[in-house]
């Protein structure tokens, strides 16, 4: 079965956050290298200010494929607002 990331958009999108993160979590438990999973988790985290727990995931995303810009200034914009300048360069 496909994943649904359409629900999934569409409970962060309700604010549903406890069941978005259950079936993000469901399908990293199935595949820890699901780059929509892992973007989408690391959004979540971002969105409710989870900043430690979202830069954890970007950094994942980071390692399975870094040529992905979003998720480094993402990575960035975190360690910035967490006065972690110098590795956010």
């Amino acid at each position: 079965m496909q994943p649904n990331y359409y629900q999934i958009h569409a409970q962060i999108y309700r604010g549903d956050y406890i069941h978005a993160e259950k079936s993000l979590l469901n399908l990293l438990d199935k595949n820890h290298e699901d780059l929509n999973a892992l973007n989408l988790l690391g959004a979540l985290y971002l969105q409710q200010s989870h900043l430690e727990k979202a830069l954890d995931v970007f950094k994942k995303v980071w390692a399975i494929s870094p040529n992905i810009f979003p998720v480094a200034y993402n990575a960035a914009s975190i360690l910035m607002s967490l006065g972690r300048h110098a590795e956010a360069i």
